[in-house]
């Protein structure tokens, strides 16, 4: 198994809550890909119900200090955050930089199917 990689609803859905919410679409085909190469997904902030595959497993919240490496996708360059050991973030969509100076992540990418093939890439690499 290589390593788990996070799902943030942001980098899930073209337009989040209610009834015009709008998943990304090619999200299932994406979660597919990251378990054909031995990752493990996990969708963050999403109940179940809302992904299009089966036995997702889901968090409130993405990983914290005390949880293994890992990979964390997200469309809200605020959720890549400050720095922390193990964990490689990847921004999907970009957007502005705040002016707080949070928001660095790893990688950026226009879309989620990119963020599928720079995850699979990096690690591929060895980085």
């Amino acid at each position: 198994m290589t390593a788990r990689v996070y799902l943030d609803r942001s980098a899930l859905f073209l337009r989040w809550g209610g009834r015009d919410a709008a998943l990304v679409p090619d999200v299932g085909h994406a979660i597919e890909v990251f378990r054909s190469t031995g990752h493990e997904v996990v969708a963050v902030g999403v109940p179940p119900s809302d992904i299009p595959v089966d036995d997702i497993l889901v968090a409130d919240e993405p990983p914290g200090p005390e949880d293994p490496p890992a990979w964390f996708l997200t469309g809200e360059r605020e959720r890549c955050g400050t720095r922390r050991a193990g964990l490689r973030t990847v921004l999907v969509g970009g957007g502005p930089t705040p002016h707080s100076g949070r928001g660095r992540c790893d990688l950026e990418v226009p879309d989620l199917r990119s963020a599928v093939l720079a995850v699979i890439a990096d690690e591929a690499m060895g980085a």
